[in-house]
C-alpha cells in the first residue's frame, strides 16, 4: 500500500472514509459518496497519487485516477 495512494471506502454508519495508503484510520467522513470521491481525487493529484474506490483497502478494487 502505497502512502500516495487515497481510499475511499464504506463506513460502519452509513458514511464514506478517506484513507491514505498505508494509514489505519480513516482522516475524513463524508455524508455522500460523490463528496468523498471529489475531495480524495483532488487529494490523490495533490500527492501524484492513486485514488482507489474499495470496500477494504486489502481487497480488489478499482482505481479511478
Amino acid at each position: 500500500m502505497s502512502i500516495n495512494t487515497v481510499y475511499v471506502l464504506p463506513g460502519p454508519d452509513r458514511t464514506w472514509h478517506v484513507r491514505r495508503g498505508g494509514g489505519t484510520r480513516s482522516f475524513l467522513r463524508f455524508t455522500l459518496m460523490e463528496e468523498a470521491i471529489s475531495y480524495a481525487k483532488e487529494l490523490s493529484t495533490n500527492l501524484n497519487g492513486n485514488l482507489i474506490l474499495t470496500d477494504h483497502p486489502s481487497s480488489s478494487s478499482a482505481s479511478l485516477s
